[in-house]
């Protein structure tokens, strides 16, 4: 379902889909960074990257696909700056 809304671009929706979840799930939160990088929502990823850092500290991954998120949309040095956390 998270999946689904998020292709859909129903991010809103997403996130109060995911937040009314009993647990915290960082496969759902990153379903929905990955909505967010492809509808190009920055704003919305750097909350979810930061949710989802607190759950999976070590996951670099979360990172990347931000940093990917400000590429596309041009900010390079954001997305540089997002690289940089990873070391």
């Amino acid at each position: 379902m998270v999946d689904v809304l998020g292709r859909a671009g129903l991010l809103e929706e997403v996130v109060l889909l995911v937040q009314s979840m009993a647990n915290d799930n960082a496969v759902l939160w990153g379903s929905l960074l990955g909505a967010c990088f492809i509808h190009g929502n920055a704003k919305l990823g750097e909350s979810v990257v930061d949710h989802l850092v607190e759950l999976r500290p070590d996951d670099g991954g979360v990172y990347v696909l931000l940093s990917n998120i400000y590429a596309a949309r041009g900010r390079w040095d954001d997305a540089r700056k997002t690289r940089m956390l990873m070391k």
